[in-house]
This record gives structure tokens, C-alpha cells and sequence, in this order.
């Protein structure tokens, strides 16, 4: 798999964490440098070594993404030390860190999705009916097995009792001159700690693929 790495500035020291950022389709793991990312992780100062991967198209489409990303490249990159884990994805790789979270949820204190690809139009259609997420209902659904997983595991976060601690509208942005849109964020603050599973998970949704809305996840979350 295709990964590159860049140091945090701050160095090695405590509490350092990792950082992996997953690309769409037809994106590249050296986007993530080329497009502002690292950089506005790197500018907020936190103690961030980032991890940027590039999954081949079959390990989503074979439901192997989550042991994949363990087993090549998440697991060893734990080992070296590393304090924390969150979890970047753009399109494909939101749905990449959601099926990795479903799976390892014990090693990921956050996530930050940017524009995630949920389903194929079929299934948001059918979120949409249902009355979005939290309503719909997997019986008879004709979501592939793949998002069905990545649905399930959302809609229980979602549902949680106390989680998210809040869901709101963010301030606007424009992406050039006459093309205003908006973005929303959800984040589990942790209150209930060791009443669910879910407890101390973050969670940062932007309706964008902006570098804006992103490191304002990361720092809010962090």
C-alpha cells in the first residue's frame, strides 16, 4: 500500500499521536502535502506524526479495508509508541475510517470525514425517506453488504444515549467568489464515560473537502 509519512515539527515527544488520512477515489496519498492538509495540522502546533495511505479500490469493494489498514500499516505504526489514534477520510476513505472504527473502536479516539461516501445514490435515497440515519432501519435494505457495515456502525453512534453531546450548523464557507455552502459537525464530548462504548470517541462531519472545516476538527477534537 502506497503511505507516506510526515513528522510532527514538534518532534517525539509525550502524548504524541498518529494521524492517518485516507484519500477518495481517484486521489493520491501525496494530495494530502500537496492540498494544504499537513500543513494545517502541522500550523496548529499539536504533537501529530500524520500517516497519509493510499487502499487500493479492491480492499473497499472486498469489505478488507479495516484489516488491511490494521495489519499493514496501523498496527505497526502503534507500536512505535504512539499515544493516540484519529482517523482522516475524504469520500471512499470517510467510509474507510468508519469500517476501521466498526472494527477497532478501541484503538481510535477520533474521526474527521470530510464529504464521506456513504452508499450509492439507491441507499442515501433510502436514508433520505427514512428520515435520515437514526431512523432507518437495515431490514430489507438493499445496501451492499459493505455500506450496510459502515451504516450499522453510524447509526449506533448516532443513537447512543448522550451521544453526540451536540449536532449543529457550523458558520458557512465559500468555496470561491459566488459558490457559498455550509458545513455541520457532531462530536461525542465524553460525559458519559464508561457508560457506552462509544464514550470518548470524537467525531468531526464537514460537508466539505476544504482544508478550512478539517483542521478545525482536529484542533476542536484533539
Amino acid at each position: 500500500m502506497i503511505h507516506r509519512i510526515y513528522h510532527s515539527p514538534r518532534g517525539d515527544g509525550p502524548g504524541r499521536a498518529l494521524l492517518v488520512m485516507l484519500p477518495g477515489m481517484g486521489m493520491k496519498a501525496d494530495d494530502f502535502a500537496a492540498h494544504g492538509f499537513v500543513s494545517a495540522v502541522h500550523a496548529r502546533g499539536l504533537p501529530l506524526d500524520i500517516l497519509a495511505a493510499q487502499p487500493e479500490l479492491d480492499t473497499y469493494l472486498e469489505g478488507r479495508i479495516d484489516r488491511v489498514l490494521h495489519h499493514t500499516l496501523i498496527e505497526p505504526a502503534m507500536a512505535r509508541g504512539y499515544a493516540r489514534l484519529w482517523l482522516v477520510g475524504i469520500s471512499l476513505g470517510g467510509m474507510g475510517a468508519l469500517l476501521y472504527t466498526a472494527a477497532q473502536l478501541a484503538v481510535v479516539a477520533g474521526l474527521v470525514l470530510l464529504a464521506p461516501f456513504l452508499g450509492t445514490p439507491g441507499t442515501i435515497a433510502e436514508l433520505s425517506s427514512a428520515g435520515g440515519i437514526t431512523a432507518w432501519s437495515p431490514q430489507k435494505s438493499p445496501a451492499t453488504a459493505v455500506e450496510r457495515k459502515t451504516l450499522l456502525w453510524l447509526h449506533t453512534f448516532l443513537s447512543a444515549p448522550g451521544k453526540p453531546s451536540w449536532l449543529r450548523a457550523a458558520r458557512p464557507f465559500r468555496r470561491g467568489p459566488q459558490s457559498p455552502r455550509g458545513a455541520f459537525a457532531a462530536k461525542a464530548s465524553g460525559r458519559r464515560r464508561g457508560r457506552s462504548r462509544l464514550g470518548n470517541l470524537g467525531l468531526a462531519l464537514a460537508a466539505d473537502t476544504r482544508t478550512s472545516p478539517f483542521a478545525a476538527g482536529i484542533g476542536n477534537g484533539y
